[in-house]
C-alpha cells in the first residue's frame, strides 16, 4: 500500500510540474534583433510585450541605427508582428 501512496504521489507531482511548464509556454515572449534575416542575426533583448520591445528600441536606437542595423521584434520566433 505504501508504495501505491508514493507512485500516486510521484505521478500527481509530475502532473503538476507539466502543467506549469505548460503554463509558461503560453506566455510570448518578444524579441528585439539586430540583422534581422542576415547572416549573424543576433537577439538583443527579450522581454513580455510588444511595447516593451518598442520601448527598448526608442531607448537604444536612432532611426538611422534601426535601418542600419536591421533591427527588428519578433514574437516567438516570428516577423509577422
Amino acid at each position: 500500500m505504501q508504495n501505491q501512496s508514493f507512485e500516486l504521489k510521484e505521478i500527481s507531482s509530475s502532473s503538476t510540474i507539466v502543467e506549469n511548464q505548460c503554463e509558461m509556454l503560453n506566455h510570448d515572449i518578444w524579441c528585439v534583433i539586430e540583422n534581422a534575416g542576415y547572416v549573424g542575426e543576433v537577439n538583443v533583448a527579450s522581454v513580455s510585450s510588444h511595447s516593451e520591445a518598442v520601448q527598448y528600441i526608442n531607448d537604444n536606437y536612432t532611426l538611422c541605427e534601426i535601418e542600419r542595423f536591421h533591427v527588428e521584434i519578433t514574437c516567438n520566433g516570428s516577423y509577422e508582428y
